[in-house]
């Protein structure tokens, strides 16, 4: 099931983050609170915090300029020279490439497998989630949000 990040004030008054389900039929909905606006470096960004964590990096999801997806075989052979090169040189250097090697695509998603669990949190372009561990992945991406500072 699809869902979206949500930054909403917790009963404490503080500011919390938080997965929120978004109905398939009316995706552009709006849900209480701040949606998250992820573009390429967020997810970059949240790829590396999170593989420094104990989450591995599987796959990137890429697209053109026009944010139209990559076809399949150009798509896995690229990510995988991604995530070698995130791996290998760390968020900055994938970054840095985006710029020059890279130039032309976007990261559209970033697929996450937890270590504890095997199982997978795929993390998209603004600020769409799909997961079936929801407080694994709010914990993640709350501290993220925290640390990083996303918008």
């Amino acid at each position: 099931m699809m869902s979206k990040i949500v930054l909403s004030p917790s009963a404490d008054g503080r500011t919390g983050l938080r997965i929120s389900q978004v109905d398939a039929e009316n995706v552009a909905r709006s849900v209480d609170g701040h949606e998250l606006h992820m573009g390429s470096q967020d997810l970059i960004r949240i790829a590396d915090y999170a593989s420094a964590r104990g989450f591995k990096v599987a796959s990137f999801m890429l697209a053109d300029a026009y944010l139209v997806p990559l076809n399949e075989d150009e798509q896995a052979e690229t990510s995988d020279d991604m995530v070698g090169l995130l791996l290998g040189f760390g968020g900055d250097e994938l970054e840095a490439a985006m710029r020059d090697e890279y130039d032309g695509l976007y990261v559209i998603g970033v697929n996450l497998i937890a270590s504890s669990s095997g199982r997978r949190i795929s993390v998209r372009r603004s600020g769409y989630v799909e997961t079936s561990i929801v407080q694994e992945a709010e914990r993640l991406l709350e501290s993220a949000w925290r640390e990083l500072h996303l918008s």
